[in-house]
Parts: C-alpha cells; structure tokens; sequence
C-alpha cells in the first residue's frame, strides 16, 4: 500500500512535472505558433515582394526589350543615314575630283598645245630670222664682192688710162725724136751740101744729136720706171684692199659659222626640251608612283631653271612641276576623305560607347533580374522543404504516438523537430543564405577583363 502510495506520489509529481512540461511546451508552442504565423505573414509578404519583382522584372525586361528594339533601330538608322551623308560626301568629293582631274587635263593639253605652238612660232621665227640673217649676209657679200669688182675694174681702167696716156706721150715723144731725126736729116742734108763750109756746126750737131738720144733716153726710162712704180703701188694698193676683203670675208664666214653653231645648239636644245616633256608625258603613271618632295627655295630654283634653260631639267622635275596643282589638290581631297572617315570613325566609336553602355546597364538588369528569380526559386525551394520536413515530421510523430501510445513524447519530438526545421529555415534564409544569395560578378568587367 505504502510502495502503491509512493508509486501514485512518483506518478503525481511525474504528471505535475510533466504538466508543467507541457506548460512550458505548450508555451513554446505558442510561441512557436505566433513565431510560424509571424514567419508565415513574413513568408507572404516575401511572396508578395516576391510577385512585385517578377512584376518589376517583367516591366524591366519589357523595358529592356524596347530600349534594345529602340537603340537597335536608332543604330539602323544612324548607320543608314552616316552610310547616305558619306556616299553623298564621297560622291561630291569624287565629282569635284573628277572636274579637277578634268579641268588638270584640259589644262595640262592647252598648256601642252600652247607650248608646241609657242616652240614652232619660235623656231619659225628663229628660221625666218635665219634666213634674213643669210640672205643678208649674202647681199652684203655679193655687194661687197661686187664693190671690190667694180673698184678693181675702175682700178684697172685708170691704170689702162694711164697706161694709154703714157703710152701716147711716149708716142709723142717718139714723134718728137722722129721729127728730130727728120731734121738730124735736113740738117744732115745741109750739112753735106754745107760740108765744108759747116764742119764745126757737124760737130756740134753731132753733140745735140747725142745729147738729145741721152736725154729721150733719160726721159724714156724715167717714165717707164715712174710707170712701173705707180704699177706696182697700184698693184700693193689691189693687194691689201683684196686681203682686207678677205680678212672682211673670213671674219663674217666665222661670225655666219657661229650662227650656224647657236642655231644648232638651239635646235639641238629644243629637241631636248621635246624629248624632256615627252618622257614626262609618256612616264606619267610610272613618275606618279614616285616620292618627290622639294622645298620652297628648291621649288623657286627650279622654276627658274625651268624659265632659263628647260633642256636641262629632268622628266621627274617638269612632272612634279606640271603636277603640283593636281597633287594638292588631290591631297586636299584625301585630307577632306580622311577628315569624314575620322569623323564617321568617331560615330561609331561614340555608338559603341553607347551600345556599349546599354549592353552592361541590361547586363546589370538581367543580373538583379537572374538575383531575384535565385532568391525566390531559393524561398520556395526552403519553403517546400520546410513544409516537407513538417509534413515528414508530423507523420514520424503520429506513427510514434501510434506505436508507443505515448502522445506527449511524440509531442515533445515533433515540437523539437518543429524547433529544428524552423531553426534551419530561419538559418537558410538570414544566415548562410546570404554566400548563395550574393550576386555573381557583372559580365562586362570579365569581358573587359
């Protein structure tokens, strides 16, 4: 009776200790309760959250989508429109480089045939002037060959009229001496019929007659030698006047020689400058490919040659010179195609940027769009297996109450396994949720990197 007491008193104060259990469980369990319901008023204002960022992503994404459409068909549309402006602006560079080309060429075949014209005029004129030149060297010749002729006839006719007048004074003075001798005859006549009255008067007849033989002799050879001398001085006279003609002659044979020699040289430097601008104007695309630069003081040196002496250039020199015009303008064309290339270069530099900058804000988008569909597939993952657990633990403890008919102790696991799971979720969700809930790294920062 006293061990039955003891045992009712063991079992009493095990009932008050396990009500007291139960208390504590059952106020734990109702804060258990009220914790799950504030978890469960958490669970559907996440879901709620939840929904209004599927929402905001679905807005965002729609967004998203448009600004894609909107950039892709402003970028359709600025490329199409560059694309026109740079057609057009390589379509007016290339008509205005083809009339310059033209207007070059049109000018570059006036300045070739004006060139021609102006070295046949030349060369013409230089024939013509030639030619007077000749002719009139020719005429001074022939009238200078002429007035030596003439003046050597006039010469020769007053030397024949002197002649003819010594001749007739010689003439006379034979005329003199015969009618001398006539009278040396009458005289001698006289004498014989006079002989003897006349001896002395023969005698000295005799003397005149000598004296005068003397005499005629004396004045015929002083005559000759008188006429010899004006011969022979007008013979010197003839001489040095022919030699100073053709000393006169020589000199304009070596003046007409050193005509003929320029006149060569010309032509010979002509023909040189013809071959020079010839070769320039057949070698024109081979002396295109070449470099030639030349400064201003060498560009002012060669236009000088140029003026004085064009033989001497070369073909490289006259079709750099005939080219500079057309190389800068073509230079200027190439700046102008380089200055839209540039410009259309930094278009597409600035379009990239922007594209650029659209692709990692819709980078960015779709990460805190991805975050969000993590976070909330990682919510109803823990959700689901936290009623799982539940479930599986309700069922453990109604199969543990069943089979050992001891309600409390199946009550007391359940609430542990309760305490556990919600423990677990609280920890998944705020706790070490937190390493599988950070955002992975942006796309654009590995791609830049």
């Amino acid at each position: 009776m006293a061990q039955q007491q003891h045992l009712l008193a063991s079992m009493q104060q095990q009932f008050k200790e396990r009500e007291v259990k139960l208390c504590a469980m059952q106020s734990s369990l109702a804060a258990t309760h009220q914790a799950l319901q504030g978890r469960d008023d958490e669970v559907a204002r996440l879901q709620k959250t939840i929904q209004e960022r599927d929402e905001e992503v679905a807005r965002l994404s729609s967004v998203a989508q448009k600004l894609q459409k909107s950039k892709e068909t402003d970028i359709v549309s600025l490329k199409s429109v560059l694309q026109k402006e740079k057609e057009e602006k390589l379509a007016k560079l290339n008509a205005a480089h083809n009339k310059r080309i033209a207007a070059r060429e049109e000018e570059i075949t006036q300045m070739r045939t004006q060139w021609t014209r102006d070295k046949d005029k030349e060369a013409t004129k230089l024939n013509t002037v030639h030619q007077k030149q000749l002719k009139a060297k020719d005429d001074e010749l022939n009238a200078l060959r002429r007035e030596v002729v003439r003046e050597k006839d006039e010469k020769i006719a007053k030397l024949s009229s002197t002649n003819k007048e010594l001749k007739g004074e010689l003439a006379a003075k034979e005329q003199e001496v015969a009618s001398a001798r006539r009278q040396l005859a009458s005289a001698q006549k006289a004498e014989d019929d006079m002989r003897k009255q006349q001896a002395s008067a023969a005698s000295k007849a005799q003397r005149e007659e000598s004296a005068t033989k003397d005499s005629l002799a004396k004045l015929r050879g002083s005559i000759e030698q008188a006429h010899s001398e004006e011969v022979r001085q007008l013979e010197r006279v003839h001489e040095a006047v022919v030699m100073a003609k053709d000393r006169e002659m020589a000199n304009l044979t070596t003046q007409l020689k050193q005509v003929l020699q320029r006149y060569q040289q010309a032509q010979t430097a002509l023909q040189r400058e013809r071959e020079v601008v010839k070769e320039a104007l057949l070698d024109t695309r081979n002396l295109a490919e070449m470099s030639m630069e030349f400064s201003p003081e060498q560009h002012e040196v060669l236009l000088n040659k140029v003026k004085q002496r064009v033989h001497d250039c070369s073909a490289e020199e006259v079709h750099w010179l005939m080219t500079k015009t057309f190389r800068s303008w073509l230079a200027q064309s190439y700046t102008e195609c380089d200055e839209v290339c540039d410009a259309h270069e930094a278009e597409q530099q600035r379009l990239k940027r922007i594209s650029h900058n659209k692709d990692q804000e819709l980078c960015k988008m779709r990460m805190r769009m991805n975050l969000l569909r993590n976070r909330t597939s990682f919510v109803y993952q823990v959700f689901i297996l936290s009623i799982m657990a539940t479930m599986m633990t309700g069922c453990a403890g109604a199969w543990h109450a069943a089979s050992t008919a001891d309600f409390w102790d199946a009550l007391q696991i359940m609430l542990l396994a309760w305490l556990v799971t919600v423990f677990t979720v609280l920890t998944c969700l705020f706790g070490s949720g937190e390493d599988l809930l950070s955002p992975p790294p942006p796309r654009g920062t590995e791609r830049g990197g």
